[in-house]
């Protein structure tokens, strides 16, 4: 059975910073690997229904037309939400699969954003690489609706397999990769100091020699980042956390070995984080001590100064896929449910303490979401989360949103132009109750990459 690991990771060298101060630098940021009932109009989850009609309203300057479409679906906050058409794209994307989108914030202040995506050519001689890229933009004032966004630089040209992005170091970005290239060849490697907006690629040093996936970067609230990676080991899998500094690893934490590869996610709180850890039957082991053992009660880890709170099983679920986002008191978990455990098959959604503590119980979202597809960003209290949902001929992105108290609003689909594939990808304002959105999906000769911005509009 697939068990929530829930876990408080507290950097022993790191200070409390204010409240105040870490809702300005980290505003709702979700960048990390992450997976139903019916989605795309609302749907019915706990504390509310949602349905409505859709409506759409042109504006036509010299430049451009935008096309902004709204589905209607409760009253108050949020009760509907809006997004921008003609969608956005990278430019110079041409003969080139563009996928795995996953969005970060770039500057201090959170309104400069960076898109992290793979790009391999289409057609080409023997096994062609899959190259890493960056593109750097500002969504939240005027949204550049139809435009191509650029240029695309290059941060690694073999690291597109498995990559996470999050903040780096004041005014830069951060990005945990694969590497097949550096010697010695193998692992992931970090770097916290790339530049938006520049082609330079920084120094990057190896963060683990032994993990083969990227699953989650982040940085904490006085600029340590905690890293999440994953190895296969004889038929095992092993995910291992990482605490970093701009110059090092400083601690690496085997957190679980299971028999299937484990989904995880992160998001910074006071002090430290609140991690999970979706674990098909294992406990804290690392792989050479065999598969862990289910957790039943708490149970605290120190290893090399860094303190892992494991508080148990956050629900008797069987969960598949994860992603998180910050909240006030802690942070949000989305899941995606198989079924196989107490909880029935969905998209569930749980609100815990920056303790690791459930604060009520999960509810679900009522998403048909494809696997390994699942995203979540907040703003302003509010939670958004997105997958991709599959339909008679292809598939869309279906976006949901919540009150801070868990109370369904809007939810809505963005229709896609072509099939959509692999993981949404979600970022929250800092200024304003909206997210951007980004996926993948199928167009004339290679994949691409679309790009709108969803913004809350009160509902009558």
């Amino acid at each position: 059975m697939l068990r929530f690991r829930t876990l408080i990771v507290g950097l022993a060298v790191v200070q409390a910073a204010a409240c105040g101060a870490r809702s300005t630098l980290y505003p709702g940021e979700i960048d990390g690997e992450g997976g139903g009932g019916t989605g795309g109009t609302g749907g019915t989850g706990a504390g509310g229904t949602g349905a409505g009609g859709t409506t759409s309203t042109t504006t036509t300057d010299t430049t451009t037309t935008t096309t902004t479409t709204t589905t209607t679906v409760v009253e108050g906050p949020c009760g509907a939400l809006k997004f921008e058409t003609p969608y956005s794209h990278l430019d110079g994307g041409l003969q080139v699969n563009q996928r795995g989108p996953k969005l970060g914030y770039a500057s201090d202040d959170g309104m400069t954003v960076t898109l992290a995506s793979a790009w391999q050519a289409t057609e080409g001689p023997g096994n062609l690489p899959i190259e890493l890229r960056h593109t750097s933009f500002e969504p939240w004032g005027a949204f550049p609706a139809g435009s191509g966004f650029g240029p695309t630089f290059l941060a690694d040209l073999d690291a597109g397999v498995s990559f996470s992005i999050t903040q780096g170091k004041p005014g830069r970005f951060a990005l945990l990769f694969r590497d097949f290239k550096s010697p010695p060849p193998g692992g992931l490697r970090f770097s916290a100091d790339f530049k938006p907006k520049s082609g330079t690629v920084p120094a990057s040093i190896l963060a683990d020699s032994a993990l083969d996936d990227a699953l989650f970067a982040r940085r904490g609230t006085t600029g340590k980042w905690l890293l999440g990676g994953r190895d296969q080991v004889g038929g095992l899998s092993e995910t291992r956390f990482l605490s970093a500094s701009e110059s090092q690893v400083e601690a690496s934490i085997p957190v679980t070995c299971t028999t299937a590869p484990a989904a995880a996610d992160a998001v910074a709180v006071n002090g430290g984080f609140v991690a999970t850890v979706a674990a098909p039957g294992g406990g804290p082991s690392s792989c050479a001590n065999g598969n862990g053992s289910p957790i039943g009660g708490p149970l605290v880890l120190s290893i090399q100064g860094v303190s892992v709170t494991l508080p148990g099983d956050l629900a008797k679920g069987s969960p598949a896929d994860i992603a998180m986002a910050p909240r006030k008191d802690g942070a949000w978990v989305a899941w995606l449910d198989t079924g196989a455990g107490a909880l029935s098959a969905g998209t569930w959604v749980s609100a815990v303490s920056e303790k690791g503590i459930p604060l009520g119980v999960p509810f679900n979202a009522n998403l048909a979401c494809e696997p390994q597809s699942l995203a979540a960003a907040s703003f302003e209290g509010f939670l958004m989360i997105a997958c991709i949902q599959s339909e008679p001929e292809g598939a869309s992105p279906v976006v949901q949103v919540f009150e801070p108290d868990g109370t369904p609003a809007a939810g809505l689909k963005v229709p896609a132009t072509g099939a959509a594939k692999g993981r949404a990808a979600l970022i929250g304002s800092p200024v304003s109750r909206s997210a951007v959105l980004a996926w993948s999906e199928t167009a004339g000769i290679g994949d691409q990459i679309r790009i709108t911005r969803l913004d809350c509009v009160d509902g009558p």
